[in-house]
């Protein structure tokens, strides 16, 4: 915008997952989610979103994850 402040923010949650049996490598897999949000003038607002939109990025990728670790049993 016009005072410098970005109109729009990215992100992003990454988790590299390694799983090993024996000291042998057994499963691999990256998880990514990502989400766009826009940017507000009321920074508690800001927070709150940022805290909200962390959490359910968190909660997209543990349930692919316990998925994934589920069928490798």
């Amino acid at each position: 915008d016009s005072k410098g402040d970005p109109l729009n923010f990215r992100m992003s949650v990454n988790i590299n997952l390694k799983v090993f049996e024996s000291e042998k490598l057994v499963f691999t897999k990256l998880y990514n989610e990502s989400s766009d949000y826009k940017n507000t003038s009321k920074k508690f607002n800001l927070v709150q979103r940022e805290r909200e939109l962390k959490n359910s990025l968190i909660n997209l990728i543990t349930n692919n994850l316990i998925k994934d670790l589920d069928s490798i049993k």
